[in-house]
């Protein structure tokens, strides 16, 4: 049975995944459920080596009673056997997995990586449960890729091509929930060693959004802004609704907003110089909030179409690509259940 090759990157928040099927996101909403727990909308359980687990689509019916999984490898794990059985054609499938690792990695990141290599690997077929329908998984190979280096291998082939011949300077920013990695290239050459560690302050969208929370909570005391998908929609609406109407938060967001950009940037201007580079592109979904006021400075950065989705999109094509598939398989680096 030929082996479906899936790109999936794991975050703080969302885990999004690319295949030939196209792509999808979940939100981070999984908690362990009792035997006797049954599915109801916008809720799967599924069962895995005899637990359950409880998968809430978050982004379409919000339910306070699912919490974020403390553990994220299990949350991830869960997530993937979610996707890899709603995709699996049959009751049997083969997959490969290609998921992201940060180029500025932490303790935190790195535990993750290898994580996710050992709690996917099944070396057998799998049982996996959903809503009461079984289909037996199997991971044959699991590859790792360091994102925003990727990422430049995803862009239009012309595009690179142009670059090669006017011997550009290409950055790749890549701002995701706790994580902040520039990759960069001079005529589509990667020009530092891709584990290169920003030492930043930890510049992610997780941090903004305390910061955000911390100024919502001196300025309005009484009420509650512990959550952090409902800061973001503060933060990208501007507003919230308060006890007497619409509470306009405009100032307040943008000043959290270029404060934290121009500490991302004080932080990567010690290695790269966005300044002079011919390209400054941006990608994560940290970029898709903070686009603009990165562009503030520097007026023709680029947001990356999808910017979601740009690296795990890019970890696909590359894999996809027979001979570079063909290089990986070849390795035993980083393969499991093969």
């Amino acid at each position: 049975m030929d082996s479906i090759v899936i790109a999936f990157d794991p975050g703080f928040q969302f885990t999004k995944g690319y295949s030939q099927y196209g792509k999808y996101m979940c939100l981070a909403r999984v908690v362990e459920a009792p035997p006797s727990r049954q599915p109801h909308e916008g809720v799967t359980i599924l069962d895995i080596e005899g637990k359950k687990y409880q998968v809430g689509d978050g982004l379409k019916n919000a339910n306070p009673d699912l919490n974020h999984d403390k553990t994220r490898t299990m949350k991830t794990r869960v997530e993937m056997f979610n996707y890899l059985h709603q995709i699996c054609d049959g009751d049997r499938g083969n997959y490969t997995i290609i998921t992201g690792t940060p180029l500025s990695k932490s303790e935190t990141a790195a535990g993750l990586e290898q994580a996710l290599i050992d709690y996917l690997s099944t070396n057998d077929y799998l049982p996996v449960t959903r809503n009461g329908i079984t289909k037996e998984i199997r991971i044959d190979h699991i590859f790792t890729m360091p994102q925003a280096f990727i990422t430049y291998f995803g862009l239009p082939a012309e595009e690179r091509a142009l670059h090669r011949s006017r011997n550009s300077t290409v950055l790749i920013w890549d701002l995701g929930g706790n994580t902040f990695d520039v990759a960069e290239f001079i005529g589509g050459v990667i020009q530092k060693d891709p584990e290169t560690k920003l030492f930043t302050r930890n510049v992610g969208i997780i941090p903004m959004l305390e910061k955000l929370r911390k100024k919502l909570d001196y300025y309005y005391p009484t009420l509650n802004f512990s959550s952090s998908e409902q800061l973001r929609k503060i933060f990208e609406d501007r507003k919230f609704s308060g006890p007497n109407g619409p509470v306009d938060v405009s100032e307040l967001v943008d000043a959290v907003g270029r404060e934290h950009v121009r500490e991302l940037i004080q932080d990567m201007s010690l290695i790269f110089s966005p300044a002079t580079a011919d390209e400054n592109l941006l990608t994560g979904g940290g970029f898709v909030t903070l686009a603009p006021y990165l562009q503030e400075i520097y007026p023709r950065a680029r947001l990356l179409d999808d910017a979601q989705f740009t690296n795990v999109k890019s970890m696909y094509a590359v894999a996809a690509n027979r001979d570079f598939y063909s290089r990986l398989i070849g390795s035993d680096s980083n393969t499991a259940g093969a």
